[in-house]
């Protein structure tokens, strides 16, 4: 038995954007073939033009960023937010040598840093992790526990933190190199990597061990313990809170395609699948989420849900907004969630096919029921509509609202939709080009956090698909509140 539980960037509100709420109908129900890709069965019409009306006001209170001693690529991993409005954020940075790939050599050293941050943006403190002894030490997640404690993995351990940043203790063992980690009501750690699935209690001493592991790790309400996408791949398995594993699923949602993911859109290349995420409801279902090559140089979404029981009940795909052209129309989703156990939400981008730019996409939101009804498809251009937009990650708050945040070249772009669907405002911060960010958290005051890695410097923007991007190797974290 456990224990017991426990500067500034200018920022612009844009009267851009669109929201479009696309009714599906005759969409994916239940009892669909594992590992099949259904018939689309949903004729689409043309999109209309994007709508310019934005309503309600966001401002931003605070920018933080924090940099690592050797001024070289510092990548923010994860962040979560407490009740008292502290944040926290892990992530690596570079202390000595280069981690550029042909410049990797014994003078290497990488860390994990964690940091937190008061509700007012002020750092309190920031500790680094050193597991291998000057060696490779990529944080990857993080988790807080009632206590206030803070628990992160990564590929050399798991550490454990109390709220003032003293370090409790550290797990290193090959199953604790974690890439995910959750708590449970006891202040039970799990973490899981490709290595394997582990659980500790409040004090470090390990109380199970798996050979099944992944790249996500999820709880459901009964406890039981959900591991899924290891090597990315659209597998999931399910243990009880001993150990026990209940059941195993990896569909070949593979099968009779004849495409490759050979793009760099989106983070995937040279592959027939993606997976990007797992997402479990209150009840236990399992829903994964990820890309698909359907055909030569075309991707689509796919989406799909197992019962308690390991049983699929549907697998859905998504080929692009409509309007569209069929040939070369690429999509990558990048993040899946659940909202109150009735829908299912998958982000991510599609590239643009209307003749504005070959380099022009959007971001693409859908929002399916539990039946796996396709009930909307929720768009998002940013300003001007002739750039690259991509997004990260998605979120709710306590009323349901949906919060989507990711790239518009040249800083981040976070969207607000209401609970049916209409977007409410949208926000743009100049924090330079960047891959990420990665994270979005919604406090019990509806204060939205965001979260990534930019560059340092200037950049040329027309420069952007011939510049070498050696100036990028100099990278910081950065967070971003924002009150409404």
């Amino acid at each position: 038995m456990c224990p017991r539980r426990s500067p500034r960037f200018k920022l612009i509100v844009l009267a851009l954007a669109l929201v479009l709420i696309v009714p599906i109908f005759g969409a994916c129900g239940g009892g669909k073939k594992e590992g099949k890709l259904p018939t689309p069965s949903t004729t689409y019409e043309k999109l209309p033009e994007p709508q310019s009306t934005i309503t309600g006001p966001v401002e931003e209170a605070w920018i933080v960023r924090y940099a690592g001693p050797a001024e070289q690529i510092d990548e923010l991993a994860d962040m979560a937010v407490d009740d008292m409005g502290n944040v926290y954020a892990t992530g690596s940075v570079t202390i000595t040598g280069s981690v550029l790939v042909d410049k990797i050599d014994d003078k290497t050293d990488v860390d994990y840093v964690t940091i937190k941050y008061g509700a007012d943006g002020t750092q309190e403190w920031a500790k680094r992790y050193d597991g291998n002894g000057g060696s490779i030490d990529l944080a990857k997640a993080l988790a807080l526990d009632n206590e206030g404690n803070v628990l992160v993995t990564g590929t050399t351990g798991t550490v454990k933190y109390d709220g003032d940043g003293n370090l409790l203790w550290s797990a290193g063992t090959e199953l604790a190199k974690g890439m995910d980690i959750v708590v449970d009501g006891s202040d039970c750690i799990y973490v899981t990597g490709d290595a394997g699935t582990v659980k500790y209690d409040s004090a470090g001493r390990e109380l199970w061990n798996a050979g099944g592991g992944g790249r996500v790790i999820r709880l459901d309400s009964a406890g039981h313990v959900y591991v899924g996408c290891k090597q990315d791949s659209f597998n999931v398995v399910k243990y009880s809170s001993d150990g026990d594993m209940l059941w195993s699923r990896a569909p070949d949602v593979t099968d009779n395609l004849t495409g490759t993911l050979d793009y760099w859109y989106g983070n995937v290349r040279g592959v027939l699948a993606k997976a990007i995420g797992m997402a479990v409801d209150e009840s236990g279902n399992v829903y994964l989420g990820g890309s698909l090559a359907t055909d030569a140089n075309v991707a689509d979404f796919v989406t799909m849900k197992y019962d308690v029981n390991g049983t699929q009940q549907w697998v859905d795909y998504y080929p692009g907004p409509p309007g569209r052209s069929d040939s070369g129309n690429k999509g990558s989703a990048s993040a899946i969630m659940v909202r109150d156990s009735e829908n299912v939400f998958v982000t991510g981008m599609n590239v643009r096919d209307d003749g504005i730019s070959p380099y022009c996409s959007h971001y693409t939101t859908l929002r399916y029921d539990s039946d796996g009804n396709l009930g909307a498809v929720l768009l998002y251009y940013g300003e001007p509509a002739d750039r690259w937009a991509e997004a990260r990650a998605i979120a709710a708050d306590a009323s349901g609202n949906l919060y989507v945040v990711g790239k518009i070249l040249g800083g981040f772009a976070t969207v607000k939709y209401d609970r049916e669907g209409t977007q409410v405002w949208a926000s743009w911060s100049d924090v330079g080009y960047t891959d990420s960010p990665w994270v979005i958290a919604v406090d019990g005051s509806g204060n939205v956090y965001v979260a990534g890695s930019v560059p340092v410097g200037e950049y040329d923007y027309t420069n952007i698909m011939t510049d070498t991007f050696e100036h990028y190797y100099n990278n910081d974290f950065v967070i971003i509140k924002y009150t409404q």
